[in-house]
């Protein structure tokens, strides 16, 4: 099994139930939503790799995602979840 690290765009129900699914296996999970109000990325509880951030600012060739509260990941896939 390839563990990756993935970034989901979307903030709804759907978004954080398959974040969830796919915790069960990847190396990461960042949820990335409008609605979140924190400045510093914060682990949803009961998992030790979900992580939910603001909206995205940028994304690099290199892979790296960039989100307005200031911290940066290096993912494998970007899902969206957008509806």
């Amino acid at each position: 099994m390839v563990w990756q690290v993935i970034v989901v765009i979307g903030g709804a129900t759907s978004a954080t139930d398959i974040s969830r699914e796919i915790a069960e296996a990847a190396k990461a999970v960042h949820i990335s939503s409008r609605s979140a109000q924190s400045r510093t990325p914060k682990r949803l509880h009961g998992y030790e790799n979900l992580w939910l951030h603001s909206m995205i600012e940028a994304v690099g060739i290199d892979g790296g995602v960039n989100f307005q509260d200031g911290s940066k990941v290096y993912d494998d896939i970007i899902l969206h979840c957008t509806g």
